[in-house]
């Protein structure tokens, strides 16, 4: 009963939060967008010994972080980094030209047996990434668009924590979180304390979106 009269006390808070006319939402002052998603995390999340072994150019490699799961706390630093995404913007015709190992790496990927995991054709077979679904229509299949890594990030989805993390060393990210751009560097620490709040839990658990039976998502906010 204590339980169910604190969440009624806290709905009608919000909702009267929520009349005050000098609240403003938050894609009014920053973006909130997708990072990367791969499709196909275990060809291009590399650790540092498997880009070392294929000899990688580091102008394609890029600090990532995966799953909050690696995060100890909410700054993001670069000891917390151990992997790379592999981001290449030039076709293999440059890439021969020049050389570059990591072509050779691409050619792997595109010779190797993969396990359709997802989707209509689940548990097929297929050779190479080029011939997955996410991958087919690409004119080149391992190239992404260019994203600028985000001050902020927050989970796709909340589980076990609702940290809000400060990006300070610039790091990329997949899929498991969303990225907050603010407009103006001078709101990055003012949006991540109130994020982090319990004002700003408050209306993560309330305003935010479900899926399943896990815990809210930001895309709503």
């Amino acid at each position: 009963i204590f339980m169910l009269l604190l969440l009624t006390i806290n709905i009608l808070i919000y909702y009267q939060i929520l009349k005050n006319n000098k609240l403003i939402k938050l894609h009014e002052i920053a973006e909130v967008n997708y990072p990367y998603k791969t499709s196909a995390n275990d060809f291009f999340i590399l650790d540092k010994n498997t880009a070392k072994e294929w000899g990688i150019e580091k102008e394609y490699l890029k600090p990532v972080i995966r799953s909050p799961r690696q995060l100890k706390g909410i700054m993001v630093e670069q000891k917390d980094i151990n992997e790379y995404i592999l981001l290449v913007d030039k076709p293999k015709s440059i890439l021969r030209d020049e050389n570059a190992h990591v072509l050779k790496y691409i050619e792997h990927g595109e010779r190797k047996k993969i396990l359709i995991k997802k989707g209509k054709t689940i548990g097929e077979e297929v050779k190479g990434y080029q011939n997955i679904p996410s991958f087919k229509n690409k004119t080149f299949w391992y190239m992404f668009e260019k994203k600028k890594p985000a001050p902020i990030l927050i989970q796709s989805m909340f589980r076990n924590r609702s940290d809000i993390f400060y990006n300070k060393c610039n790091a990329h990210a997949t899929h498991n979180f969303f990225q907050i751009m603010p407009n103006s560097e001078d709101d990055t620490l003012l949006i991540l304390a109130f994020l982090n709040s319990s004002f700003g839990e408050m209306f993560i658990e309330l305003g935010g979106r479900y899926l399943g039976n896990s815990k809210p998502s930001i895309r709503a906010l």
